[in-house]
């Protein structure tokens, strides 16, 4: 008999591709391109959605890092998280924002997102590859430098 497998970490998760994200919609209109459930294995990281599906091996994961959306869609700041993986021999890449609803406020889904980076780093697979320093994920948008929020690094 199989044993179920076990999850690291789940949640619901918004995602985003850097081509919508760099898209007139996805910058000024809808920051999401779409919603599914996230959950972490030792082995994958795993995306399901209604119009995207993604299993990624923890071997293909190529570096892990943080960073905010852009001022102008959330002000106070929304950390995301890109995940760059190999497919099919060319390297892709992923923007997560594990989060119950898009109504959650900022904060709680920013300690969602650290949650996330935490779990991540349990696995020795792929711990290296994760980039520090780490965007500060945890700190409130008020006591952010106020360069921070002008020039986001990730969504340029």
């Amino acid at each position: 008999m199989n044993e179920p497998e076990k999850y690291l970490i789940e949640d619901a998760c918004y995602y985003l591709s850097p081509e919508y994200a760099r898209s007139f919609w996805g910058r000024y209109i809808w920051i999401y391109q779409g919603k599914g459930h996230l959950r972490l294995t030792r082995d994958s990281l795993r995306l399901e959605g209604k119009k995207l599906s993604l299993d990624i091996p923890m071997d293909t994961i190529a570096a892990i890092e943080t960073s905010d959306f852009s001022v102008v869609a959330k002000p106070m700041g929304l950390a995301l998280i890109g995940v760059r993986y190999l497919q099919e021999g060319k390297e892709k890449t992923i923007f997560l924002v594990p989060a119950i609803s898009g109504m959650t406020p900022m904060w709680k889904t920013n300690e969602r997102s650290a949650a996330w980076i935490e779990a991540m780093g349990q696995i020795v697979a792929i711990s290296p590859r994760i980039k520090r320093p780490l965007h500060n994920l945890l700190s409130p948008p008020f006591r952010r430098p106020w360069y921070s929020l002008i020039a986001p690094p990730l969504l340029k």
